[in-house]
């Protein structure tokens, strides 16, 4: 599932940014959670502290890693590992249509962002449902150039963290009794502001088709 970008805003290279790793997809799919989950668990990150709607900064406290969906755009060369993290594709767009992205003058400097790096046609788009749907294929479609791992929100163990850990170098290890108590305490639904009612059934053919291939792209069953 391709299409092709025309970018009114050059790639920013994200090697600089002196980070270990870095979190992102389509935003609404879990990165504030990911965030807090690795913190928890021993792995500073922060969320949209690096990667903001006005390009890279430098937070007040160095992070081993950045969650955001707003990093998508750059990372180009990053050195280090960069997570993919991905939430059942019609949650996603409900609530990328409830937060009104894309609607009318949508949420600004964030619809102004993501316009900026999608293509002309998407970035046209006058419906909300359909443009947030095109997004999410567009987005997604940029991160898998360059992820070295793909994690299901739904699906986290205390494997899967402790492994990335490891895998890190020269970061710390974390304990799995820590990640465990982590995994427990947060919930996955952080951020449950302005979710859409959207069922599949109701949608548009060519969003349920988009919908149906980004299911079968990360095994969810719709």
């Amino acid at each position: 599932m391709t299409s092709t970008k025309t970018h009114t805003q050059p790639p920013i290279n994200a090697a600089g940014t002196d980070l270990k790793f870095l979190v992102t997809g389509t935003g609404r799919c879990g990165t504030g959670y990911i965030a807090r989950l690795l913190t928890e668990s021993g792995l500073l990150c922060t969320h949209e502290k690096v990667f903001g709607p006005r390009g890279i900064e430098k937070p007040s406290r160095k992070p081993l890693g950045d969650s955001s969906w707003l990093a998508a755009p750059y990372l180009n060369n990053f050195p280090g590992p960069i997570i993919h993290i991905v939430r059942h594709p019609l949650a996603v767009l409900n609530s990328l249509y409830g937060t009104g992205l894309f609607s009318g003058v949508g949420v600004q400097p964030y619809t102004g962002f993501a316009n900026s790096y999608l293509s002309h046609e998407t970035a046209n788009i006058e419906e909300p449902i359909l443009k947030s749907c095109m997004f999410m294929v567009e987005w997604i479609d940029m991160i898998t150039k360059h992820a070295t791992h793909t994690w299901r929100v739904e699906g986290l163990d205390v494997g899967t963290v402790v492994g990335f850990s490891r895998a890190l170098g020269g970061g710390p290890l974390v304990s799995g009794e820590r990640v465990l108590a982590a995994l427990s305490s947060i919930p996955t639904n952080v951020n449950t502001r302005h979710r859409g009612s959207l069922t599949l059934d109701k949608l548009p053919g060519l969003v349920q088709k988009y919908l149906r291939d980004l299911c079968d792209q990360f095994a969810y069953a719709i």
